[in-house]
């Protein structure tokens, strides 16, 4: 691997990271989702795996702009993912992430999870 975290070319994807309390709200949102089968949180599980995976890939490949978390603390920067576990009609989940430069290269290499929470929750 290349000093600017790269191998054989290739640009690596972030590394993704959960915070206490997003490690709490998975955990909390997956237990609940059992209540509908074990299968209904296990998809979703791997959903939300999915597209935080795809979230890391597309922010190391490619330049985006993201959609800002609205109730994020001033001098934080923290973006806003929607999943929606089951289609366009459902609800979606509030993946708050925050991009980090943990090897202090000057590129973000970390997507770290700050908050995952259904949107009908509201901001608690």
């Amino acid at each position: 691997m290349t000093e600017d975290g790269e191998a054989n070319g290739e640009t690596l994807p972030l590394r993704i990271e959960f915070t206490l309390v997003a490690e709490a709200e998975v955990d909390d949102a997956y237990l609940w989702l059992q209540k509908f089968g074990f299968k209904t949180a296990e998809n979703w599980l791997g959903g939300l795996t999915a597209k935080l995976e795809n979230e890391a890939d597309l922010i190391s490949t490619v330049s985006l702009r993201r959609q800002r978390a609205p109730d994020a603390p001033n001098g934080r920067e923290l973006f806003l993912l929607l999943y929606r576990a089951s289609g366009s009609g459902s609800s979606p989940w509030h993946i708050v992430y925050e991009l980090l430069d943990k090897d202090l290269d000057g590129k973000p290499d970390t997507l770290c999870v700050v908050r995952v929470r259904h949107a009908a929750a509201g901001n608690r």
